[in-house]
């Protein structure tokens, strides 16, 4: 009887342990001088909306926003050359991972209505290496990623 009062117990304090370590992950807009907390993020055509617990809506220009996390997920806004032109280009980039001081971050492309990944490496914020079919092989690895 006493075993199985005690199993009970430790069950239920497990059981209580786990529930309460479930926790939103975070979420957030980072512009220029400020950065905006809440529980849910809407993304619009020229709005980003930041929702609080409260139900409080802030609304955030995109021309303004340099980073933002939602869903446990990080993007950037990050300096490119476009492919069609010799022009320095703004996008957002989900950030990957990173090892060595090089940053690895993925671009989703929608030229051709698809979406297309495309990858890129970062060191101290600046543009360093562009991924393509010639250097995945050896690149990809380095950062732990598996090449197809």
């Amino acid at each position: 009887m006493k075993n199985a009062i005690v199993i009970l117990a430790l069950s239920l304090f497990c059981f209580g342990l786990s529930a309460a370590v479930i926790v939103e992950p975070a979420t957030y807009v980072k512009t220029g001088d400020q950065v905006y907390f809440g529980q849910d993020l809407k993304m619009g055509l020229f709005n980003y909306k930041v929702i609080d617990a409260d139900g409080v809506v802030t609304k955030i220009r995109n021309r303004d926003v340099v980073a933002y996390t939602h869903n446990s997920r990080h993007y950037e806004s990050l300096p490119v050359i476009c492919k069609t032109s010799d022009t320095l280009c703004f996008a957002m980039m989900e950030y990957v991972t990173q090892k060595s001081g090089l940053n690895l971050y993925r671009y989703a492309n929608y030229e051709d209505g698809e979406a297309r990944f495309e990858f890129f490496v970062f060191k101290n914020g600046e543009f360093y290496l562009r991924i393509d079919q010639e250097n995945a092989k050896t690149t990809l690895p380095f950062f732990g990623i598996k090449v197809v």
